[in-house]
C-alpha cells in the first residue's frame, strides 16, 4: 500500500450551479504522488463512497476515471459517476451525517486519499431549501406525495420512521395531529394582548364576549302574542294564539286572556340568542395538508 496520492483541496455543493442540469456535490482536488510531486495529464481511476458513521453502512458509491490537467488538478460531480452501489438521490443527508471516502486505483494498488465527514454546505443539496427539523409546512398534495425527509402531520408515532432521533428529541414521539386545524403563534400577542396556545399544545375554539343591543321602532307601538287556554280537549283545553291589538282582545273570552299593555320605546338586555348557523366559527380558508421536516 502506497501513502496517500492526492491532497484534498475541499469539498463545495455545486446545485444551484447545475440546478438546470444533474444535481451533485463538487469535489476538487491536486493528485499528488508519494514525493507530493504532482501528477498531471494521468487518468486515475476514482471511487467516492458516502457512508453513514453512525451504522458503518455504505449509502452511494460511484467509480469514475478522470484526467488531471497540467497542474495535477482533478474536478468531479459526484452523483455524475457510474454507480456501483445505492442511489445518489437517496442519501439521507438531512437525517444523518455522511462521510466521505475517496480512493484512488493507482499502480493497481487501491489508495485511499481521503476519509471524513462533510462539511454543512454539501447539507443543502438534502434540504433543497435549508429547512430546519421541526419546520411545519402547508403541503397540496396527498400523504403519498410528502418528499422524502418529511412526515404527514396525523398524529402517527415516529417510532417506526427512519432517521427521526432529532425530531423526536425535539416534540416527542409523535407528529402533530394538525387535520382540520388552523396554525398560531405560540406567546402573546404584541397587537391585541391575547395568548395563543402554549408550544406543541392546542387552542380550543371559542367566540369573543359581545353584546347585542336593539330598540323597537320609531313610535316604539307594538303588539305582543298572547297565549290564551280555553276549556276543551287535553289536560289544558284547546289553544290558540291571539294578539293583542290597541288594548282590544280578539276572538278570546275574557274569563282566560292574559293581557298585555302597549310598549314604547325600550331596550331589550339580550343573553342569548338562537339563529341558523353552523357549528364554528371560521375565516373562509383552503383545504391543504401539514407535513413536518425530520
Amino acid at each position: 500500500m502506497k501513502a496517500k496520492l492526492l491532497f484534498l483541496i475541499g469539498f463545495f455543493t455545486c446545485q444551484t450551479i447545475l440546478a438546470q442540469t444533474t444535481p451533485g456535490i463538487s469535489v476538487q482536488g491536486i493528485a499528488r504522488d508519494a514525493e507530493r510531486a504532482a501528477i498531471v495529464d494521468e487518468l486515475l481511476t476514482f471511487i467516492f463512497d458516502i457512508r453513514d458513521p453512525s451504522e458503518n453502512e455504505s449509502r452511494y458509491t460511484e467509480e469514475v476515471t478522470i484526467k488531471t490537467d497540467p497542474y495535477g488538478v482533478f474536478s468531479h460531480i459526484i452523483g455524475t459517476g457510474k454507480s456501483i452501489g445505492g442511489n445518489f438521490n437517496e442519501i439521507p443527508f438531512s437525517q444523518a451525517h455522511m462521510d466521505l471516502l475517496i480512493t484512488v486505483n493507482y499502480d493497481n494498488n487501491i489508495v485511499e486519499i481521503s476519509n471524513g465527514p462533510f462539511q454543512y454546505t454539501p447539507y443543502a443539496k438534502s434540504a433543497e431549501n435549508g429547512v430546519p427539523t421541526g419546520t411545519i409546512m402547508a403541503f397540496a398534495g396527498q400523504e403519498s406525495d410528502v418528499p422524502r425527509g418529511w412526515v404527514f402531520c396525523d398524529g402517527r408515532s415516529l417510532a417506526t420512521v427512519a432517521y427521526a432521533e432529532n425530531l423526536i428529541q425535539m416534540i416527542g414521539n409523535n407528529v402533530p395531529d394538525l387535520r382540520g386545524m388552523f396554525l398560531r403563534g405560540t406567546g402573546t400577542s404584541s397587537v391585541n394582548g391575547q395568548d395563543g396556545p402554549a408550544l406543541g399544545e392546542t387552542q380550543e375554539d371559542g367566540f369573543k364576549t359581545h353584546e347585542i343591543e336593539g330598540t323597537t321602532n320609531e313610535t316604539g307601538q307594538h303588539q305582543h302574542w298572547i297565549y290564551l287556554d280555553f276549556e276543551g280537549g287535553g289536560a289544558y283545553g284547546e289553544r290558540e294564539w291571539m294578539p293583542r291589538v290597541d288594548g282590544v282582545r280578539e276572538n278570546g273570552p275574557a274569563d282566560n286572556a292574559a293581557l298585555t299593555d302597549m310598549e314604547g320605546v325600550h331596550s331589550h338586555s339580550v343573553t342569548g340568542t338562537s339563529v341558523d348557523g353552523g357549528d364554528e366559527t371560521r375565516p373562509v380558508n383552503y383545504g391543504v395538508n401539514y407535513i413536518i421536516k425530520l
